[in-house]
């Protein structure tokens, strides 16, 4: 296979890597889960990020750290990406 291909694959999530004792996995937190499921993405958004600019969020202080990945993932799959500023410690949502 080639890389290109491989990779097509990969990203377009047709290829799961079975790399569990090489990185942080995770499973999706069920309460996150129904709120994703029973909601807009706009609303979804809502519930856990504050807007701080045209295309760009906050992700709220009150979030569990337990929950941030599932949260951070459902947001990649609807083209927006998680930042991290480690000197004053928050998460911003920017729109791919």
């Amino acid at each position: 296979m080639k890389f290109d291909d491989f990779l097509r694959e990969v990203l377009n999530q047709h290829r799961i890597l079975g790399l569990s004792n090489k990185e942080d996995c995770f499973s999706l937190d069920n309460d996150i889960k129904d709120v994703y499921d029973k909601t807009s993405f706009d609303s979804f958004k809502n519930t856990f990020f504050e807007k701080k600019g045209s295309n760009s969020y906050l992700l709220k202080k009150n979030v569990e750290a337990e929950k941030r990945n599932t949260i951070f993932y459902y947001c990649f799959l609807n083209n927006y990406v998680i930042l991290f500023d480690d000197y004053i410690g928050y998460y911003y949502l920017n729109k791919i």
